[in-house]
């Protein structure tokens, strides 16, 4: 069978979803970028945990440079992450979860928000 152009049309039709459903699930960041941030992320891990603890999370905003120093700085960033949980959750890079654990797509979704 040959390849036509109605089959490339559909081919690149699905890589162009694909590709942006990859970048809502990493919110849009560049792959530089995420790079950097997944592995400031696993030296926060615990053993073979895939989720990093509040306190990894508070170490980890920090190192990036996310200010939380006064007590309405940290919440308006746990107020942040039940919307970053939620954005995950819809661009399907993350279950809804309400665990006290954070996993990296959520990471990034606060991140950008």
């Amino acid at each position: 069978e040959e390849f036509d152009f109605t089959m490339l049309r559909a081919v690149t039709g699905q890589c162009r979803r694909h590709l942006a459903k990859v970048a809502r699930g990493n919110a849009y960041f560049p792959e530089i970028q995420i790079q950097l941030m997944r592995k400031l992320f696993q030296e926060q891990l615990l053993s073979s945990a895939e989720n990093i603890e509040r306190g990894g999370l508070v170490c980890l905003l920090q190192t990036l440079g996310v200010p939380m120093n006064t007590l309405q700085e940290r919440d308006a960033i746990l107020h942040m992450l039940e919307e970053a949980r939620a954005s995950a959750a819809a661009a399907g890079a993350s279950p809804k979860d309400e665990s006290a654990a954070i996993g990296f797509p959520v990471l990034l979704h606060l991140l950008r928000a």
